[in-house]
């Protein structure tokens, strides 16, 4: 047990060591932030209040306000009835005697409120937009739409306009990439009656080509080191064939039904009847081209295919019969070559292998076994082209876009 004394020792000296700690974070160096807010006319405003984080200031007669601060990030945000601030808000950083002006517009009480755009929204240049808003009665009359970027105004979008409450407004090319654009609705008899959305963020919008060559190459890994199980002594890849096309249209899909042609496709390596589906979604409007390629004999190898995709007819749909098997087959549905609007430069997708749902065989060379109802398409998650249960790959298509070469 612990003598009296021995005990107060020992609560002294925690308490002394809790002041020794709320001391270093207490004398930490303070920065003074200061300024003037005064009005368009240069006069100054008072009893504006500053908001700094969790500290609130409050300006004197003078428009002036000062505070203390410690290192660090802060938004600084004035506000008082009936005026509305440029800019709205200032963020800062920290590090030494900083000085932040505001200027107040001061109104009277009638209101422009901006329906549209809203604060946050994100546009693109070249895209066409309506700007509308609501007024006061008493505002009758025409308008003025301005833009500005981080407070600081850059254009008239439209002037002395007074067909209505809302104006049509393609985005200039001009424009530069930020996301802290305003735009301001103003009533040009009194210029400080306006309304204000803030934080509008502007990006250049990039068009692809209309067209694009590319070039696909097919490359089969499957062979008895790959895929030892029962592997057959003739592996090979039925001719490459498929369709470019626009996202309406669909030739397979995982989940869904075999067409006719995917059927004969799967399970005979047959290009029609899928090519005259691909000609009537071309007489449609819902394809591009058809594609038809080489096939690979023997397993593994590799072929290659080129074609051209349109801006309107970027997906690119192709499949090769699994040969010998019952209704097995590798290939893609839908993929898209435009990503980011732009053309891809180069796409890697691995081939697994799918069941057509036609046939019931299990094994390569097992005979034929039509089903009366068929089943939906699925990955082949066992046999030979599993490990442990985890489907792999029988191989891969890469599509690399092509530079094209223009003619003198």
């Amino acid at each position: 047990m612990l003598k009296k004394n021995n005990l107060m020792f020992v609560i002294l000296t925690v308490m002394l060591s809790g002041c020794i700690f709320n001391g270093d974070e207490n004398d930490k160096e303070l920065y003074t932030i200061s300024g003037t807010i005064l009005s368009e006319n240069n006069e100054e405003i008072p009893e504006v209040t500053i908001s700094v984080g969790s500290q609130i200031i409050t300006t004197d007669v003078s428009g002036y306000y000062s505070i203390d601060l410690q290192q660090g990030t802060y938004t600084i945000i004035p506000s008082k009835t009936n005026v509305t601030f440029l800019p709205e808000r200032k963020e800062i950083t920290v590090n030494a005697d900083i000085m932040v002006d505001f200027v107040g517009i001061e109104k009277d009480g009638t209101t422009i409120t901006i329906t549209n755009p809203i604060s946050g929204d994100s546009l693109n240049t070249g895209e066409k937009i309506t700007i509308s808003w609501n007024a006061n009665a008493s505002l009758a009359g025409k308008y003025d739409i301005l833009l500005f970027l981080n407070g600081s105004y850059l254009f008239n979008i439209v002037s002395d306009y007074s067909q209505s409450t809302s104006y049509m407004w393609i985005l200039p090319s001009i424009i530069t990439a930020n996301s802290n654009y305003s735009i301001r609705v103003r009533y040009t008899e009194n210029t400080s009656i306006y309304g204000e959305v803030t934080n509008i963020k502007i990006s250049p919008k990039y068009e692809p080509a209309e067209t694009a060559q590319y070039k696909v190459i097919f490359t089969s890994i499957w062979s008895s080191d790959t895929h030892p199980l029962d592997f057959p002594s003739n592996p090979h890849f039925s001719g490459l064939i498929g369709a470019v096309h626009n996202d309406n249209s669909s030739l397979w899909e995982v989940g869904g039904l075999s067409s006719p042609g995917i059927k004969r496709m799967a399970e005979a390596g047959a290009k029609d009847p899928l090519s005259s589906e691909v000609e009537t979604m071309i007489n449609n409007g819902d394809a591009y081209t058809l594609l038809s390629g080489h096939g690979i004999t023997p397993s593994p190898g590799s072929v290659s295919l080129n074609f051209t995709v349109h801006i309107y007819y970027s997906r690119v749909t192709l499949v090769s019969m699994v040969a010998p098997s019952p209704d097995w087959f590798i290939g893609v549905s839908g993929l898209n070559l435009v990503e980011n609007n732009d053309w891809v430069s180069e796409k890697h997708v691995e081939l697994y292998v799918y069941d057509a749902g036609t046939d019931a065989g299990e094994t390569f060379t097992t005979e034929d076994q039509p089903i009366e109802s068929p089943e939906k398409i699925k990955i082949l998650n066992e046999y030979a082209f599993t490990n442990n249960g985890t489907a792999i790959p029988a191989g891969y298509f890469t599509f690399i876009r092509q530079q094209e070469v223009k003619e003198n």
